[in-house]
């Protein structure tokens, strides 16, 4: 199944959403990936030790561990909450500038070399006076906007990997980094919660959070941080003492 990740990603989508089912009837509910996840992580790191099982591979298993927990619970219909999240964000009156707009001026706080990504003046003002005025901007965050409707669209059929794959390989030409997805990613949270408040929940925060991981991770830019956390289980040995 690990040789899947690389040379047959379909197959294996079609594997885990069957394992996700399977393991709903059996009363797993999505809590349990998240301590799942924690549990792998720390053995990890006990058979492996600190020298081996570095700060970097520990944070590409977690994507890894992410990626897969994500195309199980989507198994489990949990992607319906995801779902129904995006839609009571499309109701809101002009979602798509309000989101838009605090989606990237909390990335340009936290990653403000996205700036010159986005063809934008390092030293360009994030204020809202500044960004709405700019139709550079306006076009960047209408795209984006739409970009993840489209995805929301098409949670459920198979296009969904080959439309992020292109996608991610267009932002790779555009100088996008693989580290820029993490901060977009936060800046759709923050833009999530600031807008929905209470109907963003814990539950769907997590929901959301983990499907979001695995979408992000189809695209192209994204590869490495799939396959190289698998290098080290050749090596699947402990540390010796001293």
């Amino acid at each position: 199944m690990l040789v899947s990740v690389e040379s047959g990603s379909t197959h294996l989508a079609v594997v885990l959403h069957d394992l996700g089912k399977k393991h709903s009837r059996m009363g797993v509910d999505e809590d349990m990936f998240t301590m799942m996840g924690k549990s792998l992580i720390e053995a990890m790191r006990q058979m492996l030790g600190p020298k081996k099982f570095t700060l970097e591979l520990e944070k590409n298993w977690e994507l890894v561990f992410n990626v897969l927990a994500a195309e199980m619970m989507s198994g489990m219909n949990t992607d319906k909450i995801v779902i129904s999240t995006w839609a009571k964000l499309k109701t809101l009156d002009e979602w798509q500038a309000k989101a838009g707009l605090l989606l990237y001026q909390h990335m340009f706080e936290h990653c403000p070399e996205t700036k010159v990504v986005f063809g934008f003046d390092i030293d360009m003002e994030i204020d809202t006076a500044t960004l709405e005025a700019n139709p550079t901007f306006k076009i960047h965050s209408e795209y984006f906007m739409m970009m993840m409707d489209k995805a929301m669209g098409m949670m459920e059929a198979q296009s969904l990997h080959e439309h992020m794959s292109v996608l991610g390989m267009k932002h790779v030409g555009l100088g996008v980094q693989p580290e820029h997805f993490a901060y977009m990613g936060q800046a759709l949270f923050h833009a999530l919660e600031t807008l929905l408040q209470d109907q963003f929940d814990s539950k769907s925060e997590l929901l959301f959070r983990l499907l979001l991981v695995g979408v992000l991770a189809c695209t192209r830019s994204c590869e490495f941080s799939i396959s190289y956390p698998f290098s080290c289980l050749t090596r699947l040995q402990p540390e010796p003492p001293g």
